[in-house]
């Protein structure tokens, strides 16, 4: 959802921002709330927080329309109740563009964790055992759950002030979005064990929250579970005797542009996609994208490129992945240097050269939206040859579940994974990697919806 005047007046001839999400021809919004007219901060608040109200009250197989029509009710009957008819208003300015029967895939198991609970302490650099156990609707052990899960470690509440408010009075919100620690493990007959540790963070707080989820591998039913334990305390006391001893930089076993015959000064086009692969390491790798430490990526030796961490995958034996989108980039000759520290503040770095040739760009199209039986992709490019390569497909936690080594365009995928198997129900995304000669290129994630 998108609070700001017109972003979405496609009943006008100009062009506005909500339609180029929607038109991206890379990979664009599969689906946004924004205003077609004149809106305010004061009223934008009832939606805003209506929908969020019914996404997180939602059940499996609620809609997006199902979503938009309650919150947009919602507001409708408070303003009433209120006397505030500007209240409905300014509600009824706002349209989802968009699939209304789009399904929401909320998960429908739970998380127990046991080692740590609301009031535990734990301390930097400190290792501490965790178990989790998936759980029924009912509370009791999903012994068939077999998968991988991802505990996130999130800092604690922050307040932050808005620049201004109408009537000139800022707005206090409160934050706990700041993520300083993530790993993974397997799940096995519904159960699964990992050690954390916690890096010495920017501020020390009592209300260090730690969040779970996990996706099961069953072919065809791609069950998810999350849970969560608030109020743990972040000690600020010294160092523990049990504390990591670790001096040993961190590796990065592999730097590439596009795909992995990348050499070092290969032509690229102007939106590459690095890759990057940290080996496992003792203390674990500090994937914080603020204070000192943590991993950064810099262009040319002079601007930084934000948003890094939300490309990062850890795997369960602690090594972590890079999957980064850049560009456009302007043509020529760059560097890109990846700065990557564990949780004990040691260092390591590693640097590749590259040229940008805007002519190499390239766009996959998929044809059925949403795809019942098949899905047609088809690419375009401006290679000066026709290149080869490979087409990947993932679901949205970003596991592969198909892949086409030198596919042939148009290609039909049967919407089945590698196994033969069709998918479950739900958004994946296809991209290709694809090489001519030393010129690389690599399209953006094209959503494809899945529905039987």
């Amino acid at each position: 959802m998108m609070a700001t005047c017109d972003l979405f007046s496609f009943d006008r001839t100009n062009d506005d921002m909500g339609s180029a999400f929607i038109y991206k021809p890379d990979g664009g919004a599969a689906a946004i709330v924004a205003a077609c007219r004149t809106v305010y901060q004061e009223h934008n608040q009832h939606l805003a927080t209506a929908m969020a109200r019914e996404i997180s009250a939602a059940s499996s197989g609620a809609t997006t329309g199902d979503i938009f029509r309650n919150a947009h009710n919602a507001v409708a009957a408070a303003g009433k109740a209120l006397d505030k008819k500007l209240m409905a208003i300014n509600s009824m300015c706002y349209n989802l563009g968009g699939d209304p029967a789009l399904p929401l895939y909320a998960p429908g198991h739970g998380v127990r964790i046991s080692g740590l609970s609301s009031g535990s302490e734990i301390k930097p650099l400190e290792p501490v055992g965790i178990d989790g156990t998936i759980t029924g609707a009912d509370g009791s052990d999903a012994t068939w759950f077999n998968g991988k899960a991802i505990v996130s470690v999130y800092g604690g509440p922050r307040t932050v002030s808005t620049y201004s408010r109408r009537g000139g009075v800022p707005a206090d919100i409160t934050l706990d979005q700041d993520l300083i620690a993530e790993y993974a493990a397997e799940v096995t007959a519904g159960n699964f064990h990992m050690s954390i540790i916690i890096p010495e963070p920017e501020r020390h707080t009592h209300d260090i929250r730690l969040s779970a989820y996990a996706i099961s591998d069953a072919s065809g039913d791609h069950a998810t579970a999350t849970g969560q334990i608030a109020g743990i305390v972040l000690s600020s006391s010294p160092e523990p005797p049990s504390a990591i001893a670790d001096t040993d930089a961190p590796v990065i076993e592999c730097m590439y542009l596009d795909s992995p015959d990348f050499t070092d000064g290969d032509c690229v086009g102007a939106t590459p996609v690095l890759y990057a692969g940290i080996s496992p390491d003792q203390s674990g790798i500090n994937i914080m994208s603020s204070g000192l430490g943590g991993i950064r990526l810099s262009l040319d030796d002079a601007s930084s490129i934000t948003g890094l961490q939300n490309t990062i995958v850890p795997s369960a034996d602690g090594s972590v992945s890079i999957s980064a989108p850049l560009g456009p980039l302007a043509d020529g000759r760059h560097s890109l240097r990846l700065d990557i520290s564990d949780n004990a503040g040691n260092i390591s770095q590693r640097s590749i050269s590259f040229i940008v040739r805007g002519e190499t760009a390239t766009y996959l199209t998929v044809g059925e939206y949403p795809a019942t039986n098949e899905a047609t992709l088809r690419i375009s490019h401006s290679f000066p040859d026709t290149p080869f390569g490979r087409l990947v497909i993932e679901d949205a936690s970003g596991t592969v579940v198909h892949t086409v080594e030198n596919p042939v365009f148009p290609l039909k995928w049967d919407l089945c994974g590698s196994d033969g198997t069709r998918v479950a129900d739900g958004e994946y995304s296809a991209y290709a990697i694809l090489k001519s000669g030393k010129f690389h290129g690599s399209s953006a994630r094209t959503p494809v919806i899945v529905i039987e």
